[in-house]
């Protein structure tokens, strides 16, 4: 064992694609062993997103309000099942390891923000 990981598994239906986030420490470790099990089995991709995803912990009573007030969501599924959980003040509200897959729109698309926005 290297470290703890917390694995996101989103199946697709021409790929699955696997999400590992894992602690900076053991990044590179986690790397090179990723490497050495996809030239085993093959036909895997493997994507370095280190600057591309962003995580951020967000704890406290207020945190679900900070998240709805910052992040905009787009149509759809998306945005009902998000739109549901606004009155959420606890976060044992929702299952321990819940994951959301939202797609979420670019603030930079709508700036400058509307007169009246604070």
């Amino acid at each position: 064992m290297i470290g703890p990981a917390l694995v996101l598994w989103r199946p697709k239906i021409d790929e699955t694609q696997v999400m590992l986030r894992v602690h900076p420490a053991i990044v590179e470790e986690v790397w090179d062993e990723l490497h050495v099990c996809a030239k085993t089995v093959g036909q895997i991709r493997i994507e370095d997103a280190r600057f591309e995803i962003g995580a951020i912990d967000l704890f406290g009573p207020l945190s679900s309000e900070a998240l709805f007030a910052i992040l905009k969501v787009g149509k759809g599924i998306c945005s009902k099942v998000w739109n549901q959980l606004r009155g959420l003040d606890k976060a044992t509200s929702l299952p321990i390891g819940a994951v959301l897959d939202l797609d979420l729109c670019d603030p930079r698309v709508e700036y400058p923000p509307p007169k009246g926005y604070t």
